[in-house]
């Protein structure tokens, strides 16, 4: 599985229920696309569990931001072994879909993050972002 998480360490702090749902819910691997710096905070036991990060801003992942750019090798091997990809971006991310899809990404769904100060409900009260995220 791939989850795309660009941002800050609130981002990737509020992602983390998500990333444990996943695990629950049976994922084996988990590789968050994201800011390493980011996603620094995570142990080394992170690691062995089968989770990982990669530096989206690396060259090697061109290929799902511009039309004409290539995925690097890595990059290409990753995504056609994963059964998922979970894209945290705005709803115009329909070229980064398309992209994974062509590199062999099963399925792929695009959630509208959150953004600073908007109000979620969830029935008849206010909850908070990362459950929006998990949502």
């Amino acid at each position: 599985m791939v989850v795309l998480r660009p941002g800050a360490l609130g981002d990737a702090l509020l992602t983390l229920p998500v990333l444990h749902a996943l695990r629950a819910a049976g994922a084996r691997r988990i590789t968050v696309l994201g800011s390493p710096g980011s996603w620094a905070f995570l142990s080394e036991d992170a690691a062995r569990s089968g989770l990982s990060v990669r530096d989206l801003g690396a060259p090697e992942w061109l290929g799902l931001f511009a039309d004409g750019a290539r995925l690097g090798w890595s990059a290409r091997e990753l995504l056609a072994q994963a059964a998922l990809g979970l894209v945290y971006l705005a709803p115009d991310a329909k070229f980064m879909v398309n992209a994974l899809k062509r590199a062999g990404v099963k399925k792929v769904l695009c959630v509208d993050p959150p953004r600073l100060g908007e109000r979620y409900e969830a029935g008849a009260s206010v909850c908070h972002a990362a459950h929006r995220l998990l949502d």
